[in-house]
C-alpha cells in the first residue's frame, strides 16, 4: 500500500463490487488507502470482499439503479463509525508480513527501505 496516493483514507463507492471488474477495482483502491463502500446485490459475496480487503471496507446490498436505495446506501455510510487507525495499520502490517524489502529512491540514489 502507498502512503503518498490520493486515494489515502478517502473513501470510494464500488458498485457491483461483489465480483469481476468491480471486485478488481475494489481491491486496487484499497491497495492505494481507501476505505470502501461496496454496493451489489449479492450481501454474502460483498462481505467476503470486504472481509479480504486490507482496509476498512462497509458492504450494502443495494439496487443502484433505485435512487432511494442509493439514499439509503449513503445514510447507513455515514451512521457506520470509521474504524480505528490501529485496525487499519494491524491488517496493512498483517499483510506486508514475508515480503521483501520495497526499494524507494532518495536524492538520485536507489536505496532500500523496509515498509
Amino acid at each position: 500500500m502507498t502512503d503518498d496516493s490520493p486515494l489515502r483514507d478517502r473513501t470510494v463507492v464500488v458498485t457491483g463490487a461483489a465480483r469481476g471488474l468491480g471486485a478488481a477495482l475494489a481491491r486496487a483502491c484499497a491497495l492505494r488507502g481507501a476505505r470502501l463502500a461496496l454496493l451489489g446485490h449479492e450481501k454474502p459475496l460483498l462481505d467476503a470482499a470486504a472481509e479480504a480487503l486490507p482496509t476498512p471496507a462497509l458492504a450494502v446490498e443495494a439496487d443502484v439503479t433505485d435512487p432511494a436505495a442509493l439514499e439509503a446506501a449513503a445514510a447507513r455510510g455515514a451512521r457506520s463509525p470509521r474504524p480505528p487507525v490501529g485496525r487499519r495499520r494491524e491488517r496493512r502490517a498483517s499483510r506486508s508480513a514475508g515480503r521483501s524489502p520495497r526499494r524507494t529512491r532518495t536524492s538520485g540514489a536507489a536505496s532500500s527501505t523496509s515498509t
